[in-house]
């Protein structure tokens, strides 16, 4: 009856020691997704639409110092360019305060902002040439 008693005990310990494991929350395909590829990540940012487009490309041309314009003095012309990319043409805003000919609302430069990641192109250092390069 000992021997009975014994090894019931060992089984409930094995299976209270598989249950616990079990229940640690990490298994060999958890602990492989912590060495997972960067492409398996989800993307860093979202841009969902032309009004965070626009937030993100503001935020970027005065950060990089593309323009001394103020915002008041910029219009924003986004546009989604296909399924992946948004598009924000920069402009001139002319009249009050920023003066100008207020016939004319000249270009100064384009973003492209992809909408999975955020990242972000401009050819505001060759607008006329339009070759776009990577920007934050």
């Amino acid at each position: 009856m000992s021997l009975r008693r014994t090894l019931s005990r060992a089984i409930v310990a094995m299976l209270l020691v598989a249950a616990a494991s079990a229940c640690s929350g990490q298994d060999d395909s958890e602990k492989a997704g912590a060495n997972a590829p960067q492409s398996e990540l989800p993307p860093p940012l979202v841009v969902p639409d032309e009004a965070a487009a626009v937030a993100r490309v503001s935020a970027s041309l005065h950060k990089n110092k593309f323009t001394t314009l103020t915002d008041d003095c910029l219009s924003y012309i986004p546009y989604e360019a296909d399924a992946q990319n948004f598009v924000v043409d920069v402009h001139e805003r002319h009249g009050g305060a920023c003066g100008g000919d207020l016939a004319t609302s000249p270009r100064l430069f384009t973003y492209q902002v992809v909408k999975a990641s955020g990242a972000m192109q401009t050819d505001a250092t060759d607008p006329p040439a339009g070759l776009f390069h990577k920007v934050d």
